[in-house]
């Protein structure tokens, strides 16, 4: 037993055990510190937590942070990009309610060729510049083109308009009711139509 401390005779002068004669593990009181180079970097063992201060911890490679147990399948991973990886599902649930871009309107939810299956939201805010995309070559979509007027475009090109008032084409004599097989519905207005 001791009842002090253990110093080595210089600074950096010599190791606890070797490559060949490993002590089996270490037992350490609450609240106890492991230092590097005088406080560069510290673990703390505080209400069981083991807390990193004035560093930071790194994960060389593509090692895998685990939960639950060995990390095969709940787990965070850098190999490229970074992959959260859940046996179930992933929650978010941040105090301040958002999910944040790192920058306005720079930033993508999917990708080409690895697209969300579902979005279940209640409310899309498209700050007036988005727009939704609906086949896989981006040439038919629904935007906000100016304040109050939606735009309808198919193969690369806009082709209807509707704005708080009207319906109306994006050229005249191009948009038809019905395509002369499958015939438009009866409609009632309450105006005349003008040719």
């Amino acid at each position: 037993n001791v009842g002090g401390n253990i110093l080595p005779l210089n600074n950096d002068g010599g190791t606890i055990g070797n490559a060949s004669l490993q002590w089996s593990d270490i037992f350490l009181a609450e609240g106890a510190v492991i230092n590097w180079d005088n406080g560069d970097l510290t673990l703390t063992q505080a209400n069981n937590e083991l807390q990193v201060d004035s560093g930071d911890l790194v994960l060389e490679g593509t090692n895998k942070v685990g939960f639950g147990g060995a990390p095969s399948t709940d787990y965070i991973q850098k190999d490229t990009d970074v992959k959260i990886v859940a046996a179930a599902d992933i929650i978010l649930d941040p105090a301040g309610n958002n999910v944040k871009p790192g920058s306005d309107s720079t930033d993508s939810l999917g990708v080409a060729g690895t697209a969300w299956h579902t979005v279940f939201t209640d409310n899309i805010d498209l700050d007036g510049q988005g727009r939704i995309e609906l086949d896989d070559n981006q040439d038919t979509s629904i935007r906000a083109s100016a304040d109050d007027i939606i735009t309808f475009e198919a193969a690369n090109a806009d082709r209807l308009h509707i704005s708080d008032t009207a319906l109306y084409p994006e050229i005249t004599d191009t948009i038809k009711l019905g395509d002369g097989i499958d015939g438009a519905p009866k409609y009632y207005a309450a105006a005349y139509i003008n040719q």
